[in-house]
């Protein structure tokens, strides 16, 4: 986000995300050296370290052999950066502060939207046509479950995809000797219940959640990013971890007459996503992460059932808190 100054970033040790910040706003080694000395161990403790300029000062004229216009050059940019990050700080918690008044299917503001959009694209490169892209309101939930931790079980049959919102839109009514209008709510998109059309659904289901998920976690510097490298440390909903998902879905599904693929596939897809929601609520890993450790975790649940055999679902316990590859 731009705010017509550099944002101050935090990286993986005290040391780094210092030495980074003294680099963004041109700060002397010399406070630099005071910031990593200090009991200050990241931005956050930064932010509630000053009350105002004046402690901001202080600090800086710690080190006596800053004098005169250098003391004043370098207090002027510390406290250009310590303003800096307590002003992205402050959206940040207004931010979180308004996913808990909102409903969660309210549009985004039009910033945040801009920027996971912007980063999923900068990511992959890649564009759908509007009928697989997933609307607004789509990316809207997916963006707040994440965020706030609440994932859900979404039903993927009333996914919104662009094309749907383009042409539909929420009628107004006005009540009776009232001066008032209400809106009914938008209509869910109607499709045939086909395997193939669930596993389609699906698909621009996870590229909401792929969008919504696709900011680069805290601290992570994604320039050292590898083929080899797991993507789920570089970011929250990879798009690659959730397609691995999704082939496997489809392919198995294959092995099964038409009569039974989609009752299957939709029972076995619902009672994984009900394990990623209950993980995700009660840990603090991230949805990558959950969506890896039970691809390899839980792939025999995932094996078609033998034909004439009665389909059951006994699914091994799963560990939470464990480490993903």
């Amino acid at each position: 986000m731009n705010f017509g100054i550099k944002a101050p970033r935090q990286l993986f040790t005290k040391e780094e995300t210092f030495k980074a910040l003294c680099e963004d706003f041109d700060i002397d080694k010399k406070v630099e050296a005071l910031l990593i000395k200090s009991g200050m161990a990241n931005l956050e403790d930064m932010r509630f370290y000053f009350e105002d300029d004046t402690d901001v000062r202080t600090f800086v004229a710690s080190d006596a052999t800053l004098k005169d216009g250098v003391l004043r050059l370098q207090v002027s940019r510390m406290r250009a950066a310590w303003n800096a990050y307590c002003v992205l700080a402050k959206k940040r918690d207004d931010g979180r502060a308004t996913h808990e008044t909102k409903d969660f299917d309210d549009p985004l503001e039009e910033e945040t939207l801009r920027g996971v959009v912007e980063n999923w694209w900068t990511r992959h490169k890649v564009k759908f046509p509007p009928n697989c892209t997933p609307g607004d309101q789509a990316i809207a939930r997916c963006y707040r479950e994440l965020t706030t931790r609440l994932l859900t079980v979404s039903d993927v049959w009333k996914i919104r995809d662009r094309l749907h919102q383009v042409t539909t839109s929420a009628k107004k009514v006005r009540i009776p000797n009232m001066d008032l209008w209400k809106g009914e709510p938008e209509k869910d998109p109607q499709h045939p219940r086909t395997a193939n059309q669930y596993l389609k659904c699906l698909h621009t289901y996870f590229l909401a959640l792929s969008i919504a998920g696709s900011s680069p976690l805290v601290g992570v510097p994604t320039a050292h990013e590898n083929q080899a490298a797991s993507p789920v440390k570089y970011v929250g909903v990879p798009w690659d971890v959730l397609l691995a998902y999704y082939y496997r879905a489809e392919q198995h599904s294959q092995h099964l007459p038409e009569g039974t693929r989609l009752r299957w596939i939709e029972e076995t897809d619902v009672t994984e996503r009900a394990v990623w929601a209950r993980e995700h609520r009660e840990t603090q890993l991230t949805l990558g992460e959950i969506v890896l450790s039970n691809f390899n975790l839980r792939a025999a649940c995932w094996q078609p059932p033998v034909l004439g055999s009665v389909v059951t679902h006994a699914f091994p316990p799963t560990t939470l808190g464990r480490e993903t590859a």
